[in-house]
C-alpha cells in the first residue's frame, strides 16, 4: 500500500505541474551506479525532473507521503549528481512534495 500510494502521489504532483505551469518536459530519473570509492552500489533517484528549456530552468522535486520522512542533505547530494550529469547550464530550483500540499 505504501508503495502504490507514493507512486500515485508522485502521478498527482506531475499532473498538477502540468496543469499550472509552463513545464515542457517532466517525468522521474534514476540511476544506480557502482563507485570507485565505494564498495555499495549508490542510488540516486529523483521522483519528478521538470524541465523548462526555453528558460533553461529545471524543477527537482522529491515526493513524500509525510514531509518528516524528507532528508534534504540526502536529497541535496541528489541534485548535485544530477546537475553534472545532464543540467550543468541549467537553473535548478527545488522542492519537496506531500499529501500536505494537496
Amino acid at each position: 500500500m505504501t508503495t502504490f500510494s507514493g507512486k500515485e502521489l508522485e502521478c498527482y504532483f506531475r499532473d498538477l505541474l502540468l496543469e499550472t505551469r509552463p513545464i515542457e518536459e517532466i517525468g522521474s530519473w534514476w540511476e544506480s551506479s557502482r563507485s570507485n570509492n565505494d564498495s555499495e552500489d549508490s542510488q540516486h533517484e529523483i521522483d519528478i525532473v521538470a524541465i523548462y528549456y526555453k528558460e533553461k530552468r529545471v524543477l527537482l522535486a522529491e515526493v513524500k507521503r509525510q514531509r518528516r520522512s524528507f532528508d534534504a542533505a540526502k536529497f541535496q547530494k541528489k541534485v548535485e549528481h544530477i546537475k553534472t550529469k545532464l543540467f550543468a547550464r541549467y537553473k535548478i530550483d527545488t522542492a519537496c512534495f506531500s499529501i500536505e500540499d494537496i
